[in-house]
């Protein structure tokens, strides 16, 4: 295996209004990453901001719009190693507010929940969930969040 790739992904974390998240249950061709627990998002297109990755990302996969509620975005840098290839991902995560609208998922995830580093089922979740979720929990605390959404 000598392929290696570097990926720039961009995710939408939504808040409500009890202090839980939006997490999707992933379907994927890739069994390493098939079924587990993630949070929704993908690849930034050239040219785009991480701002407009994520707004085009929510839209595609759960069909709503989200608006940024945190400025500070939460990063998690990995390597995934793949049969074909090693990845080396940059997800850039945004705390986002969905209101109270009706969730639509595309093909890639059958099912979604709201948690809590708590609630999450970690043993069913891609890795870098748990560490974003921890994450955002203490963006929430640190700048009163919650209180923040429409």
């Amino acid at each position: 295996m000598n392929k290696k790739r570097n990926i720039i992904g961009v995710l939408g974390l939504p808040l409500n209004k009890k202090g839980e998240f939006l997490v999707t249950y992933r379907q994927d061709s890739k069994p390493e990453v098939h079924n587990k627990w993630q949070v929704a998002g993908g690849k930034m297109e050239f040219g785009e901001t991480a701002p407009e990755t994520v707004m085009r990302e929510l839209k595609e996969e759960l069909g709503v719009s989200s608006r940024i509620v945190c400025k500070y975005p939460i990063l998690e840098s990995q390597t995934w190693d793949f049969k074909e290839r090693q990845v080396h991902v940059l997800l850039i995560t945004y705390i986002v507010d969905i209101g109270d609208q009706t969730i639509t998922l595309n093909e890639e995830a059958n099912a979604y929940k709201w948690v809590t580093s708590k609630t999450l089922d970690v043993n069913n979740s891609l890795r870098a969930t748990l560490p974003i979720l921890t994450d955002a929990e203490q963006l929430v605390r640190d700048f009163a969040l919650v209180s923040k959404l429409g």
